[in-house]
């Protein structure tokens, strides 16, 4: 504090975050209650971001407890009985019913798409927590503010009075919060996330809240800028000689110079703006300006390093655990090929009504993955700085060494646009990998699962299936792939076949172009068995051969599928344990599919043991 003098002091008290507090104070009674005021504004500032974030740890340990809890707790516990055939499962422990049953009432309630669209395809469960989070940064902003004005003196010019306020510490409190916030943003975006590990659930999950969170972070530096500069442009006097001296000082600057790239990284991560610069642009800008942002605030306020260190840390860690993963996967020192090795993928071009698409094929020595997961693929020959994640529809094989990738890729613009260009040159091309990311999920612990995916989202669904289907003692496992025309089924033929030799696995493709051969005017023929709408392929008889059986159906249709009753007519056949649904494709589709399943979870059946009730639901983006 610049009104203090330390060389008047008998005592230094230090203050965490803050400049040393001088005493005695030697100025005059209102600066001496306007200083006792900054100084207990400031200490609270410090308890309230402490207090944050141990409620935020707190939470995810717990997250992470119930989790093991519910993995490898009451697995003795559970009763199977059959009735009229079917096997139900109950649980006598309390502790099971009590929390499936508190899960089941938070599906149904807050899985839901939020209303309006300010928030996209943001889950209530997704605004509420950013809205905890809000009220918190809200109400603890204004709590321990002194609301009080002094008319004190210039210490320059005593006939000059300045006027001070609480209006300081508020300011002060919002840059605070503002500090706090910034390694949980990062840690919301980071892929090698902690918190992928603890909850089981992507880091693209996350995304959401790191977005808003760094809205939150703008809107508190916001704050933190323009009170200042009221404070100093508009309360302290003489005028402008009073801002001029404040605004070139170095720790100012930085503060200016922290703030500018704050604008930027709020205005070059609208989803419009994203749009009109490209995804590219957007990711290297991004990472670029939030170190600098970060470098800018430790110039800033040093004094509040121990969230600036924790935000480099986080970064670092990250990166450094991305080299990793990238040294382990193409670095070899025992075999044949030794030193870098990059896979040459094979690219098979489907035409589509909707852009090209592709398909690679591959195969490289590294540990295998977990199904679901994906890896961000780099192919040097069209960029080196350039990575974007794929999901691999082929099964991984823990026992093995040599691991076979395959990817379905649209073609859309960018990158993707570069590989469908490929057509007309070549038909290999070099791979560069980087991953495992995604869920860390156990899926065939799940005893019936559903998946429902959309197009290329048959990458996520298959490998889960053919993972649970190899588990003994699985209930009903279906898979529903939605696509617009029967040609689509080309992309994933192997593995489609694959699927056949599963007993347990039911197929049913739903094609939405409609049948211009066959038609019907009833929806739910359409949707769930008219044998005239079953698939005989008029362009090869061997399609029909391979593709249609008594588990493999392929019903056209003239409109999108309606997932309740996709949802129902599956839980109709399902037996009397707990379901997953679990899917990927366009986000309005997971919207629905969310929405749906949601509303098939039912708490008051879950408490009397009823598991059919339980619907766990997870969507990959």
């Amino acid at each position: 504090m610049h009104i203090q003098d330390p060389s008047k002091a008998k005592e230094l008290v230090p203050h965490w975050g803050y400049a040393d507090r001088v005493l005695p104070c030697t100025n005059d009674a209102g600066t001496c209650a306007y200083l006792d005021s900054i100084y207990r504004s400031h200490d609270f500032s410090m308890v309230f971001s402490f207090i944050l974030w141990a409620t935020i740890v707190c939470i995810v340990i717990t997250w992470g407890i119930l989790r093991l809890l519910n993995r490898f707790g009451n697995v003795s516990l559970r009763t199977t009985i059959e009735i009229e055939g079917q096997r139900k499962s109950t649980s006598s422990s309390l502790y099971s019913r009590v929390t499936r049953t508190s899960f089941t009432f938070v599906r149904r309630h807050l899985f839901p798409t939020f209303p309006g669209s300010t928030f996209g395809h943001a889950s209530r469960l997704q605004v509420l927590i950013l809205a905890i989070l809000s009220a918190y940064i809200l109400i603890f902003s204004l709590v321990g503010i002194t609301y009080q004005s002094w008319e004190t003196p210039n210490l320059h010019d005593p006939s000059v009075f300045d006027t001070r306020t609480g209006f300081g510490g508020f300011a002060d409190r919002a840059g605070v919060f503002a500090f706090a916030l910034t390694p949980l943003a990062i840690f919301l975006s980071t892929r090698e996330s902690i918190l992928t590990l603890i909850t089981g659930l992507s880091y693209q999950h996350f995304i959401f809240l790191h977005r808003w969170t760094g809205r939150l972070i703008f809107m508190l530096g916001s704050m933190h800028t323009l009170g200042w500069m009221i404070v100093k442009g508009c309360l302290y006097q003489p005028q402008p000689s009073t801002f001029n001296a404040f605004i070139i000082q170095p720790y100012i600057l930085w503060g200016v110079a922290a703030m500018i790239c704050l604008i930027f990284l709020y205005a070059f991560s609208i989803k419009s703006v994203i749009k009109y610069t490209g995804y590219e642009f957007f990711l290297i800008s991004h990472l670029i300006s939030a170190i600098l942002f970060i470098v800018m605030c430790w110039k800033h306020w040093p004094n509040l390093e121990c969230w600036i260190i924790a935000s480099l840390v986080t970064i670092l860690f990250d990166f450094a655990l991305r080299m990793l993963s990238f040294v382990l996967i193409h670095f070899k020192i025992l075999g044949k090929k030794k030193g870098f090795v990059s896979p040459q993928a094979n690219i098979s071009f489907f035409d589509d009504l909707n852009g090209k698409v592709v398909r690679l094929d591959f195969e490289h020595v590294h540990q295998a993955w977990q199904p679901g997961q994906h890896f961000f693929l780099t192919f040097p020959k069209l960029s080196i700085w350039q990575s974007h994640p794929f999901t691999t529809i082929s099964s991984p094989h823990p026992n093995q060494s040599i691991q076979k990738h395959s990817y379905i890729i649209r073609c859309r613009t960018g990158e993707t646009a570069k590989i469908g260009a490929l057509e007309a040159t070549n038909t290999t091309t070099s791979v560069l990998l980087s991953g495992p990311y995604g869920s860390h999920k156990n899926w065939h612990q799940s005893p019936n699962i559903l998946a429902i995916t959309g197009g290329t989202g048959i990458s996520f669904t298959i490998p889960i299936l053919h993972e649970a289907a190899l588990h003994p003692g699985k209930g009903f496992l279906q898979l529903v792939w939605i696509i617009r025309r029967p040609e689509n089924l080309e992309w994933a033929r192997p593995e489609l076949e694959a699927l056949k030799r599963h007993p347990s696995i039911h197929v049913l493709v739903l094609v939405t172009s409609g049948n211009n051969e066959k038609n019907t005017n009833n929806e739910k023929d359409l949707l769930f068995g008219s044998e005239t709408n079953k698939y005989h392929s008029t362009k090869d008889k061997k399609d029909s051969e391979i593709f249609y059986s008594e588990r493999f159906e392929i019903i056209y249709m003239n409109c999108r599928p309606d997932m309740n009753e996709i949802i129902g007519q599956y839980l109709k056949q399902a037996q009397g344990d707990r379901v997953l649904i679990i899917g990927s494709g366009p986000p309005q589709m997971g919207v629905d599919a969310r929405t749906a399943a949601a509303s098939f979870n039912y708490p008051k059946k879950v408490w009397r043991g009823e598991e059919k009730g339980d619907v766990e639901f997870y969507w990959d983006y």
